[in-house]
């Protein structure tokens, strides 16, 4: 029985399987028909449930421009310019010059030379330089200046002159009356004579010996001398080419003098009297 039982399960398996084939068998060969064979598909149109409504043709509406005014044609207004006047032609005046008047011919005058006559010749004076030397003389207890003339040329100049005057004063002796501070061997080194002033250059033996009162007189000494010509003149005073001033005073005791030295400067400063 149980045998049998089995049997019929190997049947139903093999009929199962046989079908199982022929159903794969037979799918694939109509697979095969549909991909080789062009479908024919009728195409039915469908109803569509909303009816279309034919569509009316609007013609465009025509919006007109406002009429155009015709353009009037201007015509350019001409302005005339005012008329222009003719110019006379104005002819050139001519003036005439005054008549000239014949030159007439002037004959040289011939001038006579004077007749040179024997009148005799009158001898003019020349203006001649008078300078001075000026000593010392004692009065009382004063110095008073007493002025001796010196005679030089009608020719010499004020400097010339001057030099003379004052080498004569270094070089001469005192008198009875008349002395000199000037120590002995002073010396004349230089003397120019310009539009500032009278410059005098002694040597230094001026400043040797003697105390105030004579440093006093043989400066008044020499500054009247110098100025003899010229009193109003300017004199420079110098020893050894230095300048004697308030910074550079004359002697041992310091004897300041202003510079430049003046007659008028140098009766106030001192007791002089000329």
């Amino acid at each position: 029985m149980k045998t049998q039982h089995i049997h019929l399960i190997h049947q139903e398996a093999i009929v199962g399987f046989t079908l199982l084939l022929l159903a794969a068998v037979g799918g694939g060969a109509w697979w095969a028909w549909q991909t080789t064979t062009p479908k024919s598909v009728n195409k039915t149109p469908i109803p569509s449930r909303v009816e279309k409504s034919p569509i009316a043709k609007v013609q465009p509406t025509v919006i007109p421009y406002p009429p155009q005014k015709p353009i009037a044609k201007v015509q350019p207004t001409v302005i005339p310019y005012p008329p222009q006047k003719p110019i006379a032609k104005v002819q050139p005046t001519v003036i005439p010059y005054p008549p000239q008047k014949p030159i007439a011919k002037v004959q040289p005058t011939f001038i006579p030379k004077p007749i040179a006559t024997s009148t005799p010749k009158i001898n003019q004076p020349l203006t001649q330089l008078q300078p001075q030397t000026y000593w010392l003389q004692a009065t009382g207890e004063h110095i008073r200046l007493v002025p001796h003339e010196v005679a030089v040329k009608p020719e010499d100049s004020q400097e010339v002159a001057l030099k003379a005057a004052l080498d004569q004063l270094l070089t001469s002796s005192k008198t009875s009356d008349l002395t000199t501070t000037i120590p002995a061997g002073t010396r004349l080194l230089n003397l120019q004579v310009t539009e500032t002033g009278i410059y005098v250059n002694l040597s230094r033996e001026f400043t040797q010996g003697g105390g105030s009162t004579s440093m006093i007189g043989r400066v008044a000494q020499v500054l009247y001398t110098a100025t003899s010509i010229e009193p109003e003149a300017k004199v420079y005073l110098s020893v050894e080419g230095q300048l004697l001033n308030e910074e550079n005073p004359l002697g041992g005791e310091g004897i300041m003098l202003t510079e430049p030295l003046t007659r008028k400067q140098f009766t106030q400063d001192f007791a002089i009297q000329a």
